[in-house]
């Protein structure tokens, strides 16, 4: 994931800025409830944002949006510690 850049002034601000892709959105929304889910001790809350995550990849993959989805892969790779399921999705 990208880190969001400072605000600009001047001309650059009145640029169109590239949209965001509304599946990267949901994934993110995903991965904040499945750490707050994680840290709560919340199994079933967790297991449905993994879910959310896993179902995302496969739709950014069938949308030929592969750069998206090896993103959410090395995320699901790095997280695979935590929620103690494949490295794979």
């Amino acid at each position: 994931m990208t880190k969001p850049k400072k605000e600009e002034a001047g001309p650059a601000a009145l640029a169109e800025k590239p949209k965001r892709n509304r599946l990267m959105i949901q994934f993110e929304a995903c991965v904040i409830e499945f750490d707050f889910a994680k840290d709560n001790n919340d199994h079933q809350t967790e297991l449905l944002a993994l879910g959310g995550a896993r179902q995302i990849y496969w739709l950014l993959l069938a949308a030929g949006n592969t750069d998206c989805a090896k993103d959410i892969a090395a995320w699901w790779r790095n997280a695979a510690p935590k929620h103690n399921l494949s490295k794979d999705i």
